[in-house]
């Protein structure tokens, strides 16, 4: 795809050139020579691809304004000033509506400036440029429109498989107590009857009883090693948080930064429940950003001092008003905190993101229980 732009843009610029000789303007080796390099960097795909970081893509869109501004006053040809309609078209379709319109209206500037230079000339560059504002938008719109819905997509299919994992949780869950109370029922009714009778019949009763005790032992952990969706260790669980980023991030695009400290995960080993808090609380506040909040980015950084340990999330989504803090993913978050001895705290504002900060108290180098 991004070849099939870049020979657009040739095919382009090759045009505009060709019709500024037709039209009569004789090149000079100095005007040869700008063409020649405003053409390369606006052919080259550099800072021009769709799927750029769009911060870098806009800093590419304005370059080669300044570049066709440069080409239009040294050739000083009116032809050229369609040139314009390549880097606002892609401004129209990948920027904001307010970075799209002061786009347009410097080039609709620096189009009056020209006239003005160099009278005799129409306005119609300027029409041009407002049908490709207007037709470009409604572009944009339908292509964020389409990777929104392929985000949800990819993010439902991320929400599906995180429920069947629960749901694989809760059957293990149930497999234990069931089995397990089933055992211990018959070590208890074993146990009544070896106090009831005399000997030697009370040990051969108490064989019995420890016999079924480890066969409830070897029976639990056929259970556990047949699936590791029981209970997890603190390694599982980080690896498990680290593995959901990487899924999202393939199947939503969000970008997703992670701050850790020098040794890592280290200190979340320490307590097992740290980390199923941490992976639940990323994970959960992840999947909040892309649904409800529409982020395109999110930080994650991890911490810890001598009295606790920290994690703060922050997006750059569209937020939310506080009255709308009590959904089921949030009140998850702060009873698992609430569990742990921790305080969970969450800032939003619409359309300046949100932020969630957990913190766990811990003494002495020991967690708080």
């Amino acid at each position: 795809m991004n070849t099939f732009f870049v020979l657009i843009r040739l095919v382009s610029y090759l045009l505009l050139l060709g019709l500024t000789i037709y039209f009569g303007h004789s090149l000079t080796w100095r005007d040869w020579a700008v063409s020649i390099l405003v053409m390369a960097w606006g052919t080259w795909d550099f800072w021009k691809k769709p799927n750029e970081d769009t911060k870098k893509l806009g800093y590419g869109v304005w370059i080669e304004a300044i570049a066709i501004t440069w080409w239009i006053f040294s050739v000083q040809s009116d032809v050229l000033l369609y040139a314009y309609i390549s880097p606002l078209a892609r401004a129209s379709i990948h920027l904001v509506i307010r970075d799209r319109l002061l786009f347009f209206i410097t080039c609709c500037m620096l189009i009056v400036v020209f006239e003005w230079w160099v009278p005799g000339h129409s306005f119609i560059p300027l029409l041009v440029l407002l049908f490709v504002l207007a037709y470009s938008s409604l572009i944009g719109s339908l292509v964020a429109e389409r990777q929104r819905s392929q985000q949800l997509l990819g993010l439902s299919e991320f929400e599906r498989e995180q429920h069947i994992r629960e749901q694989e949780r809760v059957r293990i869950s149930r497999q234990l107590h069931d089995t397990m109370g089933q055992y211990w029922t018959a070590v208890i009714r074993i146990m009544d009857v070896a106090e009831a009778v005399p000997m030697p019949n009370k040990q051969t009763y108490i064989q019995k009883a420890r016999n079924a005790a480890e066969s409830g032992l070897q029976e639990m952990r056929n259970i556990i090693r047949n699936s590791q969706d029981g209970k997890l260790t603190s390694e599982q669980w980080i690896d498990f948080a680290l593995k959901s980023l990487e899924r999202l991030k393939e199947l939503t695009n969000i970008q997703i930064e992670l701050l850790l400290p020098e040794d890592g995960w280290f200190f979340l080993h320490r307590r097992k429940e740290i980390s199923e808090l941490f992976a639940r609380v990323i994970i959960e506040s992840l999947t909040n950003a892309i649904r409800h909040g529409m982020a395109t980015k999110v930080c994650i950084e991890v911490g810890e001092t001598d009295q606790s340990c920290q994690l703060f999330i922050r997006d750059n989504g569209v937020g939310f008003q506080k009255e709308i803090h009590a959904g089921i993913g949030v009140q998850s978050i702060r009873e698992l905190t609430r569990d742990a001895g921790g305080s969970f705290q969450i800032e939003s504002k619409q359309n300046h993101g949100t932020t969630i900060k957990l913190h766990i108290p811990f003494k002495g180098g020991q967690w708080n229980d």
